[in-house]
């Protein structure tokens, strides 16, 4: 059995990998921050709690792929805030361990 550094792609250790995800007002989260430590990181959660509105905020900023681009008129990013009103953007912003970052921004309209 060979052993492999949980943080090592392809072999290269130059390859930046994601130290935070920055989420704003996309779909159940309102502004969340999350910090990955290098290695395998969990994240866990109870039923509703976002764990699956995070990986759809990952797909969206990465592979610009998800309900932000959605022809489906029903799915939506925009988080709704009280009263039932839309927040007036989504932003998403993955940033790396090298201080690279990519980010996504939406805004209603």
């Amino acid at each position: 059995m060979s052993s492999r550094s949980a943080n090592c792609v392809c072999g290269d250790d130059s390859v930046p990998t994601i130290a935070r995800i920055e989420i704003e007002n996309f779909m159940s989260h309102r502004e969340t921050s999350i910090e990955l430590s290098p290695g395998l990181n969990l994240i866990t959660g109870g039923n509703l709690s976002g764990k699956t509105n995070l990986l759809r905020a990952l797909r969206w900023v990465l592979f610009n792929e998800g309900p932000p681009f959605s022809n489906d008129a029903s799915v939506d990013s925009l988080r709704y805030g009280q009263g039932g009103s839309k927040a007036p953007f989504a932003r998403v912003r993955v940033v790396m361990d090298d201080g690279s970052w990519v980010e996504r921004y939406r805004s209603r309209g």
